[in-house]
């Protein structure tokens, strides 16, 4: 059996002159089957960014970077929440006079507003995003992979 790359004759299925040749189709094949891999469905990706708002629609399309920060402030945002509540009810359970605890409600108070006012923005970049995604303005993933699912085309 003779190469068809130089010519040669072959020992086996391989070319000693040229192996690196034969190397690099297989990994071409491995790379365009690869390719042709599916993408995520649109409709997951879309639900995810409705139902869980805190950047999980962006992780399953493999946006790691925007996800993990987004998540990271729906963390913060929640543990801030929870001081602040802790904060107003041990002022309430606790009581005490004088200008501690006073200080302590308002904190607490404090607390609690920015986190709401934190979780807006958050939740309108993941709805908006939904609503790009679902409206088919984003049609690839992070790997650039075509969105399956709904499209334009099919309705």
């Amino acid at each position: 059996m003779y190469c068809v790359k130089c010519g040669t004759q072959m020992v086996g299925e391989s070319c000693e002159k040229c192996l690196f040749v034969h190397q690099s189709e297989f990994l071409n094949q491995i790379n365009q089957t690869s390719i042709q891999e599916k993408g995520k469905n649109r409709i997951t990706a879309g639900i995810l960014g409705v139902a869980a708002p805190w950047g999980v629609s962006h992780l399953y399309l493999g946006h790691k970077t925007k996800g993990v920060f987004l998540l990271l402030a729906w963390i913060f945002s929640i543990a801030m929440s929870i001081t602040g509540v802790s904060m107003f009810l041990v002022v309430i359970v606790v009581g005490g006079s004088g200008a501690g605890p006073g200080l302590i409600f308002a904190f607490g108070l404090l607390l609690i507003g920015v986190a709401g006012i934190l979780a807006i923005p958050l939740s309108i970049i993941n709805i908006i995003h939904a609503v790009k995604i679902f409206a088919c303005s984003i049609n690839v993933d992070a790997r650039g992979r075509q969105l399956t699912g709904y499209s334009k085309k099919q309705q």
